[in-house]
């Protein structure tokens, strides 16, 4: 059995929803009402009440613990991400003083070293936040569009949260790359 409101129910009434055994229309769907009618379950075996309210506040919640979970997993992942990159960088930048010191030696200033490192790092950040930002716009839009929940912004809002931490590891990387490159030389 299912409880909807008036504009619902007439759509039901035109065959969009044929599962459904008895359908009963209430004027006004409250809390208390949901309650009610959803006590009434115990009494009859066999059959499942349900309010419009009741499925709308379950759905948001479920809706939102799945967002709260997938924000979470995210941000662990996008630290550990940064995290990594930023520390095999570091790594490299050390592996790399000699070749750095050769390019000084052939005639490249400090300020030409300095954009050839952050062009290099650039592109091994920017591209798993690119296809970070991809692969998120499709699961979200097909998930979104699966509940039918309209909530664009909030994609949005993660995507410059996300952009915004991995500039914080490409800038920290940059600055700590260069004191590293230039570090035995007096350049």
């Amino acid at each position: 059995m299912l409880v909807v409101n008036d504009a619902t129910f007439d759509q039901m009434k035109k065959g969009k929803a044929s599962s459904y055994n008895h359908l009963f229309q209430l004027k006004k769907d409250s809390p208390e009402l949901a309650e009610a009618f959803m006590s009434l379950q115990d009494k009859f075996a066999g059959t499942h009440f349900i309010s419009q309210l009741y499925f709308y506040n379950n759905n948001m919640f479920v809706t939102g613990l799945f967002l709260y979970v997938g924000l979470f997993l995210g941000l662990v992942f996008l630290a550990a991400t940064g995290s990594i990159l930023y520390f095999k960088q570091v790594a490299e930048a050390y592996a790399d003083q000699e070749q750095f010191s050769l390019m000084k030696k052939i005639g490249m200033d400090k300020t030409q070293i300095t954009q050839s490192i952050s062009r290099q790092i650039m592109v091994i950040f920017g591209l798993p936040l690119l296809l970070g930002i991809l692969h998120s716009i499709v699961v979200l839009r097909s998930y979104f569009t699966s509940v039918e929940t309209g909530i664009a912004w909030l994609v949005l809002l993660t995507i410059v949260a996300y952009t915004v931490m991995y500039l914080i590891y490409y800038c920290l990387t940059v600055r700590t790359y260069i004191k590293v490159a230039f570090s035995n030389s007096n350049a």
